[in-house]
Order: C-alpha cells, then structure tokens, then sequence
C-alpha cells in the first residue's frame, strides 16, 4: 500500500554447555525497495499468461489431432466391416455353389469342406472388424465427450482422392522393366 516495509532488529543468544557462555549477537534485516518492481513484475505475469496461452494452443491441437486421427481411424474400420461383410455374402454364395456341385458329382468333398471352411474365416473376420470397430468408436467418443453407448457412425470418402491407378500401363510398366 505504498509503505515501506518495517525493519527487523533482533537478539539471539545461547547459553553454553556447563554454565559457560555460548553465542551470542544481536541482527538486523531491511528490505530495501528499489524502484521498477511493478514493471517487472507486469512483465513475469505477461511471460506466464503467453506461456499459458502457448500451451493451450499445443493442447489444442494435440486434440484436434488426436480427434482426426480418430476419426478417420473408425471411417477406415467401418469400410473394412463392409468389405468383410459383403466377402460372408460371396463365401456362403460359393458354398451355395459348392454343395450343389457336390451333390451333382461335379467337384470332390474336400472342395466343398475348404469353401465350407472359408466361409467361417470370413465370419471370423467380420467379428473381428466389429469388435475393432467399436472399440475405434469408443475411443473417438471418448475424445469428444460422449458416453460409450452412444453410437457413432463416420461420414466420409476412404478412398484416396487423386487419379486412379490405370493396371494396364502399371502392368506394361512392370513388364518392361522386370528382369524375367
């Protein structure tokens, strides 16, 4: 409040062992102002709000980061559980295929029983794509705030933007410059 603060004046003392005399003395302390503390402390406050001000910009877009990471991450997953989906359908269709062969005496057992079989490995497939899935939707809930049981569905393109790949030029490519 613009007073000095008070000066402090004192006496310390310690009686030695056996009745002798110990240490002794008297201290005195003062603070001295010197002027400019204001400016100074202004600007050790204005560091600290820019540092502050700096870290929140990184948390930011750590966030942001994060979060679009995320999301692309679950878009990624969901176009994997449809391609996986639509590969059960073509399985149990080639098993369709497959018995009526078989039952015509068209192809052997073992043809049946290895389509039978990728059949199931594509139901695998597909538990797996689901468990992932939601497990991509939880996190990307989780870092926009909500509850679990909220389902979330992403909207976009998986596909790379850009001009698509011509397999007759690569081919041609591959071709001549392969060594066989």
């Amino acid at each position: 409040s613009g007073l000095r603060p008070n000066p402090e004046f004192g006496y310390f003392g310690d009686f030695g062992h056996d009745r002798s005399f110990g240490e002794h003395g008297v201290y005195w302390n003062r603070e001295f102002v010197r002027g400019g503390k204001l400016e100074l402390s202004q600007a050790v406050v204005c560091r600290e709000i820019q540092v502050a001000e700096q870290e929140l910009e990184m948390e930011r877009l750590r966030v942001l980061t994060d979060t679009r990471a995320q999301f692309y991450e679950l878009l990624v997953l969901q176009r994997r559980l449809e391609i996986a989906q639509q590969f059960v359908l073509l399985s149990e269709q080639a098993v369709a295929i497959s018995q009526q062969l078989f039952d015509a005496e068209e192809i052997a057992e073992l043809a049946l029983l290895q389509a039978k079989l990728q059949a199931r490995n594509t139901n695998v497939v597909v538990l797996q794509a689901e468990t992932q899935l939601q497990g991509a939707a939880n996190r990307l809930a989780a870092l926009v705030g909500l509850s679990e049981s909220e389902m979330i569905r992403a909207e976009g393109v998986v596909e790379p933007a850009g001009e698509a790949l011509q397999f007759e030029s690569l081919l041609g490519q591959l071709l001549l410059a392969s060594p066989e």
